[in-house]
């Protein structure tokens, strides 16, 4: 479905993030249908997504507008999740390994 703007009758996209999904849908599939629904043309990847899940929402087909970094979620060699470490830590293995998750995305 494609939206209008009702003044003007302008085509527009807008994106919803699979943040959104999280503890609503048991697939990304149900979720993409329901965003779909809604109106929304595009989704953006959010750094919660498991592999799994983002392999499912590249499977939809939906346009992916953007990536939310890191993505998808992994654990860092220290157990915590990798969305938690900072680019601009001043611990070099932090840092070096934020760079790294960020360039994987």
């Amino acid at each position: 479905m494609v939206n209008r703007l009702k003044e003007t009758g302008e085509l527009f996209e807008v994106s919803l993030s699979t943040m959104w999904a999280q503890g609503r849908f048991k697939h990304i599939a149900e979720f993409v249908e329901k965003a779909r629904e809604f109106g929304f043309t595009q989704m953006e990847a959010h750094s919660s997504l498991s592999r799994k899940m983002l392999d499912e929402l590249i499977d939809t087909s939906v346009p992916i507008s953007s990536v939310h970094s890191p993505c998808p979620k992994s654990l860092s060699s220290n157990g915590v999740t990798v969305s938690s470490l900072s680019l601009s830590s001043t611990k070099e293995i932090e840092r070096r390994e934020a760079i790294n998750s960020t360039e994987r995305t």
